[in-house]
C-alpha cells in the first residue's frame, strides 16, 4: 500500500471512532434521563385523545365528508361555542364524551351526504 492509502484509510477510520464516540454520548444522555418528558396521561388526557380520534375522521383521509375548517366549525356548533374555543384541547370529559357521541351519530347522516 502506498502512503498516500494509508493516511487516506486512516482518515476514514478516525471519522468513524469519532462518529461512534458521538453516537454513544448521545446515548449515555439518553438513558441518563429517568423522568418521563412528555405530558403525564390522565383520565382527561386520554378522553381528549380518543375525541380527537373520533372526530378527525370528519376532515382527515381521501374519504372524509368536510375540510378541516367546516370540521372545526362544525365542533363550535354541537358545542355552542365560539369558533375560536372550540378544539378538543379545551374540552373537559362530559364535553369530549358529548363530542364522541354526538359525531359518531352524525357521521353516518354527513358520509352519506358527501358521497
Amino acid at each position: 500500500m502506498s502512503k498516500r492509502t494509508r493516511k487516506t484509510i486512516r482518515k476514514g477510520l478516525a471519522k468513524r471512532h469519532r462518529d461512534r464516540e458521538r453516537n454513544q454520548q448521545k446515548l449515555r444522555h439518553l438513558k441518563r434521563r429517568t423522568k418521563p418528558t412528555g405530558r403525564k396521561l390522565t383520565q382527561k388526557v386520554a378522553m381528549q385523545f380518543e375525541c380527537h380520534k373520533v372526530f378527525d375522521r370528519l376532515w382527515c383521509g381521501p374519504d372524509a365528508p368536510m375540510l378541516r375548517s367546516e370540521a372545526y366549525k362544525y365542533l363550535a356548533r354541537i358545542l355552542r361555542r365560539p369558533i375560536h374555543m372550540a378544539h378538543i384541547a379545551l374540552l373537559d370529559m362530559r364535553d369530549c364524551l358529548y363530542v364522541i357521541r354526538r359525531v359518531q351519530q352524525d357521521y353516518e347522516k354527513l358520509f352519506r351526504k358527501s358521497a
